[in-house]
C-alpha cells in the first residue's frame, strides 16, 4: 500500500517593491513581503494604493551614492554629455539611485562619454562593457558605459525636463567651446555623415555625399538654428512616421559643402574620418552646392 502524500505548505516569502516617483527623482521605496497563497490579495492591495509621501531630505540620501558631483559651472566636458544624453543616452533607476547609462556601437564613442565623467567626478569609472547582441544570426558587438553618480544623473534629468528642451545653460553664441562640443555630443548620437562611391572609386573622389540629423523630441528643431548659427545650410524638416507608438521622426539635412566648412565637427572616430575626407574634396575640388533630397524609406537610420 502506498503512502499517502504529504501536504507541504511552502515557507517561501514573495517580495514586492514600491516606488515613488516624483519628477522624475526616487523619492521613496518600501518592501511588502507575504507568503504564497495567503495574503497574496492583501499585498496587492497595499502595492496599488496611494501612498502620502512624507518629506524626505535629499541631502541625507547622497551617501547611497557611489560617485558624488556637484555643479558649479558649464564645462566643454559637460556639454559633450549634455548632448550626447539627449542623444543616445539615458537614465535608469538602480537601488534608490539613478545611473545615466550609454550604449552605443563604436567603442571609442562610449569611452570618450566615459572619460569626459571622470573629469566631471574626478573619480575612476568602470570600464567600458562590452556586449553582443544577435542580428540575422550573426553577433555584433555594443558598448555600455554606465556612471554610478545619483547627482550628475538627476541633474541631466532635470536641467532638460527628461528630454524635454535644450536647457539655458548651453549658450548659443557661435563659436563658443561648450556650444561646439554639445553640438558633437548630439551629432555623435543623431547624427551622420554617408558616402556612396562606384566600384573602383576612391572615397575622396565620390560625388554623392550625404550628412543631417534627425530626432523625435521637438527641441530638434532648435539644433537647426545653432547649426546655421555656425554657417550650415540645413533642409527640411521631413516627416517620417514611424510605427512605434504613432511617434513621428523629424529628419534633416545638411548640404555638405556648408557642413565641410564649418566649424562643427565629430568625436567619434569614424564620422570625423568621413569629415576628414569631405573637407578634403571640398579644397581640392571646390564643388558646388549639393542639393538635399527628400529622404526615403529606411534613410533615417543611417549613422
Amino acid at each position: 500500500m502506498s503512502r499517502p502524500a504529504e501536504r507541504r505548505v511552502t515557507t517561501c516569502k514573495a517580495r514586492y517593491r514600491r516606488t515613488t516617483w516624483i519628477n522624475g527623482i526616487v523619492q521613496s521605496e518600501s518592501d511588502l513581503r507575504c507568503t504564497y497563497g495567503r495574503c497574496w490579495k492583501h499585498l496587492r492591495a497595499l502595492a496599488t494604493q496611494e501612498v502620502k509621501m512624507p518629506e524626505i531630505d535629499q541631502s541625507a540620501r547622497k551617501h547611497r551614492w557611489k560617485y558624488r558631483w556637484s555643479y558649479t559651472g558649464m564645462t566643454p566636458e559637460l556639454g559633450y554629455v549634455l548632448g550626447t544624453y539627449l542623444g543616445d543616452g539615458t537614465v535608469v533607476a538602480a537601488k534608490s539611485s539613478l545611473k545615466f547609462i550609454l550604449t552605443v556601437i563604436d567603442r571609442d564613442f562610449a569611452e570618450y562619454t566615459r572619460e569626459c565623467c571622470c573629469r566631471l567626478l574626478k573619480a575612476e569609472l568602470p570600464p567600458v562593457t562590452p556586449l553582443f547582441y544577435n542580428v540575422k544570426s550573426d553577433k555584433r558587438p555594443i558598448f555600455r558605459t554606465a556612471v554610478c553618480s545619483g547627482d550628475l544623473a538627476s541633474w541631466l534629468v532635470n536641467i532638460t525636463n527628461c528630454k524635454g528642451y535644450i536647457p539655458d545653460c548651453i549658450p548659443r553664441d557661435p563659436g563658443n567651446p561648450i556650444l561646439l562640443n554639445f553640438l558633437a555630443g548630439f551629432m555623435d548620437s543623431d547624427g551622420f555623415i554617408c558616402y556612396r562611391i562606384k566600384k573602383g572609386e576612391l572615397p575622396a573622389k565620390s560625388t554623392n555625399w550625404q550628412v543631417g540629423f534627425g530626432g523625435v523630441y521637438p527641441w530638434v528643431h532648435e539644433i537647426t538654428a545653432l547649426l546655421k548659427a555656425e554657417g550650415c545650410d540645413v533642409r527640411g524638416p521631413w516627416i517620417i512616421q514611424r510605427s512605434q507608438k504613432n511617434k513621428v521622426y523629424f529628419d534633416y539635412r545638411i548640404t555638405p559643402k556648408t557642413f565641410a566648412l564649418s566649424r562643427v565637427y565629430f568625436r567619434l572616430k569614424r564620422k570625423q574620418d568621413r569629415l576628414v575626407l569631405l573637407r578634403e574634396k571640398v579644397s581640392i575640388e571646390c564643388p558646388t552646392e549639393t542639393e538635399c533630397h527628400t529622404p526615403e524609406m529606411g534613410e533615417e537610420t543611417v549613422q
